[in-house]
């Protein structure tokens, strides 16, 4: 799907190496797809990776971007398990973009709580972020969460989606911070 690892000049000129160069290629870059279909091609091997997985993987992983540049230790959750799975020399060298759906299948296969858990915490931060949007963006929320929300749930990483999270909670802050000064200042003169 990705097309290898070695970049090949294309002939402009043949429609179907420049057809393969963009649904191969490209496409196979920035999606999920061909992970997707390698997970559902090695379902049986994708069955024991359970083992690996606790309960919780999720959730310390999403909030990686608060601990993770204050403690430093490796921590194994899906993004390090999955890498190896698809890629066994990767080691922590990088990650690969597996895809909300092989979460929300493995959630399953570890257990149906599991499941309702990593479930009930997804959608509790994707409602916070519509919030934190709605108030940071107004009318153009809907716009902004969309391409904000675009990568992380195409990843199904859930660090990226913790970084979002930070972000506007950040940004949330210093805008109300601002908007405070601004109020006291308008009030004085």
């Amino acid at each position: 799907m990705r097309g290898g690892s070695e970049m090949e000049l294309i002939d402009i000129a043949n429609n179907e190496e420049i057809i393969n160069f963009i649904f191969g290629t490209i496409i196979g870059r920035v999606s999920n797809l061909s992970a997707l279909i390698y997970f559902h091609e090695n379902m049986d091997s994708v069955k024991n990776l359970v083992t690996d997985i606790s309960a919780f993987d999720y959730i310390i992983e999403f909030f990686k971007p608060i601990w993770g540049g204050v403690l430093n230790f490796s921590y194994n959750g899906y993004t390090t398990i999955l890498t190896n799975f698809y890629d066994p020399s990767a080691f922590n060298d990088y990650g690969i973009m597996y895809g909300l759906n092989t979460v929300v299948i493995l959630s399953y296969y570890k257990s149906v709580y599991v499941l309702l858990l990593n479930s009930l915490f997804f959608l509790i931060v994707l409602f916070t972020l519509i919030y934190l949007s709605k108030q940071l963006f107004n009318l153009y929320y809907k716009e902004v969460l969309l391409v904000s929300l675009f990568a992380p749930l195409s990843s199904g990483v859930p660090s990226e989606l913790g970084n979002l999270f930070v972000s506007l909670i950040v940004l949330f802050i210093m805008k109300k911070i601002y908007i405070k000064i601004y109020k006291t200042k308008v009030i004085q003169l």
